[in-house]
This record gives C-alpha cells, sequence and structure tokens, in this order.
C-alpha cells in the first residue's frame, strides 16, 4: 500500500509539472508575443522620440499600449490591421528618422514641401543614391517585426489578458488628458494641408479675373526677353566666377555679358527659391506669393506673350508649386519623359518664331539636379568622373553638368542673338549646391544650409536695341556687379529691367537700383563671438553642480524666480520658494569675474521689475560680477529692457513650442516680432529643435539655442556652421570644444 501511495503521489508530481511546464510555456509564449507587440507599435513613437525631444516619453509609451490594445480586440481582422499600421506610422518615422540620420537635424517643414513637389522617380534616385546602413538596419528590422507578427497575428495574450487591459484603460485615460500631444505625427498632415492651402490659394489668383491694371511705361516696340532658370548651379563651381576647373568655356569668353558676382538665393530648395523669385512674396510677407499676380501674370498684364518651356516634371507626388506658377504663361511645355537641357532648343526655337511682337521666354533647365551623371550625355565626360571613386567622382560629375550647362547657354543665347527684336538675355539657378570638399553632403538640404547652397550665379547679355532704348539703366547696371543681392527680388528686378512700373511693386528693391539689399537669413553678418565661449553649460541650479564644473566650463546657464516675499532671486527651474539663492550660488565663488552667467528668469512681471533689476545690481557689484557677462532672459519686452539699460545682455525667449500647429506658429511669430520691435533686446532664444525656423523667422536678430538632442555633439556642428549668427549653445554635460571658423559674409 505504501508503494502504491507513493507511486499516486509521484504521479501527480509528474503531472504536476507537466501542467506547470505547460502553463509556463504558454507564459513565455504570450511575453514573447507581447515583447514583439510592443516592439512592432512602439518603434514608430520612440523613433519619435528620438528625434523630437518635444514628443512625451511618456506618451509614446500609452500610445503603444493602446493600439496593442486593438489589435487585440479585432481579432481576425489583426493583419489587415498591422498593415494599416504600418502604413500610418512606418511611413511617417522613415521620413522623420531618415532625414535626421541624413542630415542629423529633425524633419522641417522646408523638407516636406520638397517631398510633397517631387516626383516618385527623383525620390527614388535620392533613396538609392544617400542609402546608408543605418537606414537600412531600421528598414530591415520594421519589415521583420512585421513579418513575424504577421506569422502569429491571431495569437492573443491568454494569461497576462487582464492585466493588459488594466494597463491599455490607464493609458487611454492618461492620453485624454494630453489630447495636444496625442498625434505623433501630426505635423506631418499639418504640414500637408498647409503646402495644400498654398496651392490651393495660388490657383484662386492664377484664375481669377484680377490683374495688374494701372502698369506705367507701357512700350509697343517689339521686345524678346529670354529668361533661362538652371538648377542647383554653385557659382564656386563655374570657372567665369573664379573656378580653376574650365567648366564654363563658353560664358567665360563671350564679350558684353554682365556677371553678377553676390547674388544669393532665398532658400536651398527649388519650390521655395522660385516661389518667391517669381512672385512678391519675401521673407516678410509670404502672403503676397498667392495674394499679388505672378511675375508672368504681370508680363502678360503689360501686352507680352509668355512662354514656360521646361524640362522638369510637371506634377511632383502633389501639385506642385513651380508647375503652378508656369501655367500662367500663355503657352507651356512639360517634358513626357527624362531627357536632357538641349532637348529645349527646338521648342525655344519655336517661341522666337512666333509672330508675337512682344514676348517673354522662360526656360527651366535640369541643370546640376542630382543625379549628376544624369544630367549630361556619355560623351560629355569632360572631367573623366567615370573614371574616378567617391566624392571625386561626385564632383567631376557635377563639373561636367555645369560644363553642359554652359553649352545650352551658348546654343541659346546664339539663337536669340539672330532675333531682330532680342532685348535681353538671364540666367541665374533657382539655389546652389554643396560639392566643394570631399566632406560636401553633395545636395541642397536646408537643414543643414552651407554657403555653396546659396552662392548662384546671375549673369545678363543685353542686346544693342536694349542698350539704345535704356542707355540709363545700362550705366545703372553696371554699377551694380559687386552688390549683394537676394533672388527673392527678382521680380521686382525683371519688372525694373523692361522699364515698367506698378504701384504694387517696389522697382526700389531691383538689382539695378543701387542699395544693399536684404541677404538670406543663412548669411546674414554679425559680430562672431559675443563671448570667448559659445557652448555653455545647461541647467546649472545647484551649488553642487555649479562646483562640479567650475573648473572645466566658463559659461553656464541657471534658472532663476524672483521671489516677492524675501525680494531675491530663488534658483530653480519650477518654483520660486527653492531654498536656494542665487546669492548663494555665488557666495564665495574664485574668479567669479571670468565667469559668464545665462539667467533664465522664470516669472518676469511688471510689478516686481524694479525690485529685480535693484537686486541684480546689488548681487553683481557685490561679488563683482560684470554686468556683460550676465544675459538675462525672459518673455517680458519692458522688463528685459530694463535690464538692458541697467548694462546687461538680454534675450527674448521665443515661444516656438507652440509652432506646430501653423496657424498659431504665424501667430506667436507675429507677437515675438512685436515685443521685439517694442523693446531693447539683444538677442532672441529658442529650443535647438527650432533652430531652422528661428534663422528664417528671426534673420536681424544673434541667436541663443539650448541643444538637448541625442547626438548633441553633431547637431552643435549644425549649428555652428552658422556661428556668425548664434551666440550661445547650451549644452549637456559632455564638453564640445569649438573653435571659431570664417563667417559667410566678410
Amino acid at each position: 500500500m505504501l508503494f502504491v501511495n507513493l507511486a499516486l503521489f509521484i504521479r501527480k508530481l509528474y503531472e504536476g509539472y507537466i501542467r506547470m511546464h505547460i502553463k509556463l510555456k504558454d507564459y513565455c509564449l504570450d511575453c514573447k508575443i507581447f515583447f514583439l507587440n510592443f516592439l512592432y507599435f512602439g518603434a514608430p513613437f520612440y523613433g519619435l522620440w528620438y528625434v523630437d525631444n518635444t514628443f512625451s516619453f511618456w506618451n509614446g509609451l500609452c500610445l503603444t499600449f493602446v493600439f496593442m490594445f486593438w489589435k487585440m480586440v479585432l481579432k481576425k481582422y489583426q493583419g489587415g490591421y498591422l498593415i494599416l499600421y504600418f502604413l500610418i506610422s512606418y511611413l511617417p518615422m522613415f521620413f522623420v528618422v531618415g532625414h535626421q540620420i541624413l542630415f542629423k537635424t529633425p524633419l522641417n517643414s522646408a523638407s516636406i514641401f520638397s517631398i510633397l513637389g517631387t516626383n516618385f522617380g527623383e525620390i527614388l534616385s535620392f533613396c538609392f543614391s544617400f542609402m546608408n546602413w543605418p537606414i537600412i538596419i531600421v528598414f530591415i528590422g520594421s519589415i521583420s517585426l512585421l513579418t513575424l507578427l504577421w506569422r502569429d497575428k491571431h495569437i492573443s495574450f491568454q494569461y497576462i489578458k487582464n492585466f493588459f487591459i488594466w494597463i491599455s484603460f490607464f493609458c487611454f485615460l492618461f492620453l485624454l488628458l494630453q489630447m495636444n500631444n496625442l498625434l505623433p505625427f501630426a505635423y506631418l498632415i499639418e504640414n500637408y494641408k498647409q503646402y495644400n492651402k498654398i496651392i490651393n490659394d495660388m490657383v484662386a489668383v492664377n484664375t481669377s479675373t484680377e490683374s495688374y491694371q494701372t502698369i506705367i511705361g507701357i512700350n509697343k516696340e517689339p521686345q524678346t526677353y529670354v529668361i533661362v532658370i538652371g538648377e542647383s548651379v554653385s557659382r564656386n563651381e563655374m570657372s567665369v566666377y573664379g573656378y580653376l576647373k574650365e567648366t564654363t568655356p563658353f560664358l567665360s569668353k563671350e564679350e558684353d555679358l554682365f556677371i553678377f558676382q553676390n547674388v544669393v538665393s532665398p532658400h536651398a530648395v527649388t519650390m521655395n527659391s522660385l516661389q518667391k523669385a517669381l512672385t512678391l512674396a519675401n521673407e516678410n510677407d509670404m502672403s503676397l506669393a498667392w495674394s499679388k499676380g505672378s511675375l508672368i501674370q504681370f508680363m502678360k498684364d503689360a501686352g507680352y506673350k509668355t512662354y514656360w518651356i521646361s524640362n522638369q516634371e510637371e506634377f511632383g507626388l502633389f501639385a506642385n508649386l513651380v508647375t503652378v506658377l508656369a501655367k500662367q504663361a500663355d503657352v507651356y511645355s512639360f517634358p513626357k519623359k527624362e531627357q536632357y537641357d538641349e532637348s529645349l532648343i527646338p521648342l525655344f526655337k519655336q517661341a522666337l518664331s512666333d509672330k508675337a511682337p512682344r514676348k517673354v521666354i522662360f526656360l527651366h533647365l535640369k541643370g546640376s539636379h542630382y543625379e549628376y551623371k544624369d544630367r549630361y550625355p556619355s560623351d560629355a565626360d569632360y572631367f573623366n568622373a567615370y573614371s574616378l571613386k567617391g566624392s571625386e567622382a561626385l564632383r567631376a560629375h557635377y563639373d561636367n553638368s555645369i560644363r553642359y550647362t554652359d553649352c545650352v547657354l551658348e546654343k541659346l543665347l546664339n539663337l536669340l542673338k539672330q532675333e531682330k527684336n532680342a532685348m535681353a538675355f538671364l540666367y541665374f539657378s533657382d539655389h546652389g549646391e554643396d560639392v566643394s570638399s570631399e566632406n560636401s553632403c553633395f545636395c541642397h538640404e536646408e537643414a543643414m544650409s552651407t554657403p555653396d547652397m546659396y552662392a548662384i550665379p546671375f549673369i545678363m547679355w543685353l542686346s544693342p536695341k536694349y542698350r539704345e532704348m535704356f542707355p540709363h539703366k545700362v550705366v545703372e547696371i553696371e554699377s551694380q556687379l559687386q552688390s549683394k543681392f537676394n533672388l527673392q527680388y527678382f521680380m521686382e528686378t525683371m519688372v525694373d529691367l523692361v522699364g515698367l512700373s506698378h504701384p504694387d511693386i517696389d522697382t526700389s528693391q531691383s538689382l539695378f537700383v543701387k542699395k544693399e539689399a536684404s541677404l538670406p537669413p543663412i548669411k546674414k553678418a554679425f559680430q562672431p563671438n559675443f563671448f570667448p565661449d559659445k557652448i555653455w553649460l545647461h541647467m546649472v541650479n545647484s551649488s553642487d553642480r555649479l562646483s562640479a564644473y567650475w573648473d572645466t566650463w566658463n559659461g553656464f546657464e541657471t534658472d532663476i524666480f524672483w521671489n516677492s516675499e524675501d525680494k531675491t532671486f530663488h534658483v530653480s527651474h519650477d518654483t520660486p520658494y527653492a531654498k536656494e539663492t542665487l546669492e548663494d550660488l555665488w557666495r564665495g565663488r574664485l574668479d567669479l569675474e571670468k565667469k559668464y552667467f545665462w539667467l533664465d528668469f522664470k516669472n518676469m512681471s511688471l510689478a516686481e521689475m524694479d525690485d529685480a533689476v535693484k537686486e541684480m545690481n546689488r548681487l553683481t557689484e557685490k561679488y563683482g560680477v560684470p554686468r556683460t557677462h550676465i544675459i538675462i532672459e525672459g518673455k517680458n519686452g519692458v522688463v528685459l529692457t530694463n535690464f538692458t539699460k541697467s548694462g546687461y545682455w538680454t534675450s527674448l525667449y521665443l515661444s516656438c513650442y507652440r509652432w506646430t500647429n501653423p496657424v498659431t506658429k504665424k501667430t506667436n511669430i507675429q507677437k515675438d516680432y512685436a515685443t521685439l520691435s517694442s523693446s531693447q533686446i539683444h538677442f532672441v532664444s529658442a529650443d535647438a529643435n527650432y533652430f531652422q525656423d528661428v534663422m528664417l523667422s528671426f534673420p536681424n536678430y544673434p541667436k541663443l539655442f539650448w541643444n538637448m538632442a541625442p547626438q548633441q555633439q553633431r547637431f552643435n556642428q549644425i549649428l555652428l556652421k552658422h556661428s556668425d549668427e548664434i551666440a550661445v549653445i547650451l549644452n549637456q554635460d559632455k564638453r564640445y570644444f569649438y573653435k571659431p571658423g570664417k563667417v559667410f559674409w566678410n
């Protein structure tokens, strides 16, 4: 009997072991499926969180659980749900993360607009050309996760189901409190809406019956003007501008050309640049692009027949801003397939032979658009690019494309010279290209702007007939060859060139009028070094932290609150009631007069302004801190002005965290501009994630940035390319040493 009971006990133990083993195996399977689902549904959010610190880590976690919950609920539709999720979350993530990997900066509006206006073939070409291992790994990993989950798509969480449901429920409640940040890729949608609105507004202007009714100076004399728009041509790669390789033999030897030395494009992308060049829009008022007619519309209203002959595709993925402008012309044509620029010559001959007495002919070349080797025929490999490798081969292909363009320009100009009514021939590029060194990106991307991306050629030929009709204008043109000029005023320049005027068009902005036109924001020269170091330490909000870095850093950022009870500054990021004061921070420090401080004044108010200024004066006098070693940052223009008058540096804190929506962005920028215009403030300060918008929106103020990017040093390198505009960059603990280099404009 004993043996029977023992056998039964052992049997029960074994059966219990089997049941536990099966249950444990099921738990492990649940955990495996849970982990794979967590990776799949969380990757897009944490990809965004890695790139853009303004997106919350906790929002990403909660969104992950919520999307996982819906997969479990849908049961037999889980396969379709996985595919749908991939399309709406992973594809935007590829753009966002890919942009960060390639250009070391977050995706911005200019890049989004470029994608929307680019055709599918060019996108594929770009992807294959700039593909690198990190991007390949991200793509393969995403597809692998989708494949694994597709295989197990009908498996649900058996043993952790209740636990998972409760977590998802609390995550959903949390998200309800965070509705403003619920859609992580909402800014992509907002940018598309903004792009679509611009297209619709411009189409509405084009189809409206309104026109330029009061044009002054119309001359009935037969005239033909030709405007050739190049693509991605940097004048620094043209021998006519001093480049050592003979890339422009025709332009270099041609007589009677006007070579303008200092013309820059307003943007590094075609659509944004030509939108300004061919309309009255400028950096101060973009609405003029769709509220007023374009240059083409103006010339039509002045009695000219207009032609747009393009070697660039009619549409991108969506409607194209340049196409909308081009279709205003009386006659327009776009290529049906990929072709070289010389294929436009027969169409150009047809336009010249048209019997219309007054004509303006626009030719839009493919020029030197990437890939460079596709821009010229194989027998035009003058610089032996196919025998080279790497960056040398890319630059040789680029130089070949410019030499081929030089050949096309020669043929076009020679044809125009045969016309008795020829007046002027103008050639410029929409923007430049970064190709001048082996470290160049061989691209034009505003997020990593370099001078080469904006330095463009501007070349003009005037006929004997024009010289006879406008001798005074020829004298003006000859005197302006060295003038700095922004292409955003090309419409004003062209109206001035043809001898016309209109109440809505300010021809004083013309290239030919003796006036220092505004430069693009990226090039504007400021004092190169306001302070000995550009890199300062961020958030030094305690004596211990200041002591730890006192010997290795010269500049520190500290958050301060004014406490109205004890009439002094307390050191804290969040509350005016912190124990430590600014005086505690400075007390007993050696060499305090050699250090620099950025003080983020959190609670500026007019009511306490006088007391706050007096207390700051007392502290600086007591501890021997020069007032020129202190930056006071805040949001109140009146208070900042009082600190400025007391001898401190001051900076307006920009409300850039409210720029996610285009409407609120415009409103807040206008408010900040109003504050700056009515105050005496030295700098503007913002999160470095918004640096491109800040550079473009506030061109007349030097900047202060705090850089909290995951790849801090790489982002520093991007920011320091604009070192003449940026006074200080705040960093975390790791020191990044910077040696001042050349500024863009001497």
